[in-house]
């Protein structure tokens, strides 16, 4: 295929552009809003940013030959408030396609989440066919997850690839066979505080990525061994000892997975470990955590737990929240995972450009970066389809 002119609304952190450069094709501009993506924008790209897509007009462009984008989303993912194509983000699709209407490229690349398939009882998605084919397009769409892409997370999204009419060419998506799904070790119906092993996927990223509040689940961390009736804290085999961000505990150590007589789990409290049971060793090296059995947990007086002669003893917190202890700590991804799991570089979205000046981001501008981006694999797979 020829060096395409490319043109890239609601760009992020820049996700299609990327697998733009890797074909030779030139980008002419980008159309984004949100401050600390623009950082990142500037920061890795020489290209014009022509700000808000509600305020372009077809003849502000230069020509172009494919336009891509993202509409925003949580009006039609399921977990927003069903406002569909008719809410304020959601409908900036119509800019979107206001504009493949007014430049008329040989192709367009629209990506949205799962959800639109579903929103409105799925008239919002007839809308938006009926709407792309009325610009003069052929459409070409499938759900594909980026799992079967070459990275390892649990997302589907909606691609849809315009051809404008009379060109005679067709799209053929490939079928794959997906591959195995996260392993939830406890759902504790709350999406953020869902625990998953990392022998399996990640979950799907959110715009506010990373878990507990960044939404994409909590992840079991192994490796401890027990003696004399403790356990003892070895070093993760995925990260220091020393990243404290995932829960905030007082003492600042990484939570604890727990699960009770029942097979339900809770956080341990920071109040749960006191120290070590070696005094030889700091508390950063090793925590001890004493081990409450089965038997243990129905033991109450007057709403408190007792102990007997010869069990070890432990605290307590107002909220009793303990259990038996399996072997298990839980963190929250890294801002660099996130970037992996989007298929980015590392560091991707650590830099930025602001007033002029280079600034670091912070992790909870690239989180949500990496949740509201697109996985560049299943990028380059779609630009693969459009060459063939």
């Amino acid at each position: 295929m020829e060096k395409l002119r490319h043109f890239d609304t609601f760009s992020g952190y820049g996700g299609f552009t990327i697998s733009a450069q890797k074909l030779g094709w030139e980008t002419v501009g980008f159309s984004e809003v949100d401050k600390y993506a623009n950082a990142v924008l500037e920061y890795n790209f020489n290209i014009k940013n022509y700000g808000d897509i509600t305020k372009i007009k077809g003849e502000d462009l230069p020509d172009v030959d494919i336009i891509t984008g993202g509409s925003p989303c949580q009006d039609l993912s399921v977990a927003g408030k069903g406002a569909g194509l008719n809410g304020a983000r959601s409908g900036l699709f119509f800019c979107f396609i206001n504009l493949i209407k007014e430049k008329q490229p040989m192709y367009f690349v629209w990506e949205n989440v799962k959800g639109a398939l579903s929103s409105s009882r799925g008239w919002d998605f007839a809308r938006v066919q009926i709407e792309m084919e009325q610009a003069g397009y052929d459409v070409w769409w499938q759900l594909i997850n980026a799992k079967d892409f070459g990275v390892p997370q649990n997302r589907e999204r909606i691609f849809a690839i315009g051809i404008r009419k009379g060109s005679g060419r067709e799209v053929l998506f490939e079928q794959r066979e997906s591959r195995q799904n996260p392993n939830k070790i406890v759902n504790t119906g709350h999406e953020g505080t869902n625990i998953f092993g990392t022998d399996g996927i990640a979950t799907t990223q959110k715009a506010l990525g990373g878990g507990q509040g960044a939404k994409t689940g909590l992840y079991a961390v192994g490796s401890f061994g027990k003696k004399d009736g403790f356990v003892e804290k070895e070093e993760s085999p995925t990260i220091s000892s020393t990243y404290y961000k995932g829960i905030q505990h007082n003492q600042g150590e990484p939570a604890v997975a727990i699960p009770n007589s029942n097979g339900n789990v809770h956080s341990l409290d920071a109040n749960y470990w006191k120290g070590s049971n070696n005094p030889n060793k700091s508390r950063r090296s090793q925590i001890a955590v004493p081990v409450l059995t089965p038997d243990r947990e129905n033991k109450r007086q007057n709403g408190r737990r007792f102990k007997t002669d010869g069990e070890p003893s432990f605290t307590i917190t107002g909220q009793d929240r303990h259990g038996v202890f399996n072997g298990m700590r839980i963190r929250r991804l890294t801002p660099t995972e996130c970037e992996r799991l989007m298929g980015l570089q590392d560091g991707w979205t650590a830099k930025g450009i602001i007033d002029g000046k280079e600034v670091d981001i912070s992790d909870t501008q690239r989180y949500k970066m990496c949740g509201n981006g697109v996985v560049v694999n299943c990028v380059d797979y779609i630009y693969k389809l459009l060459r063939q």
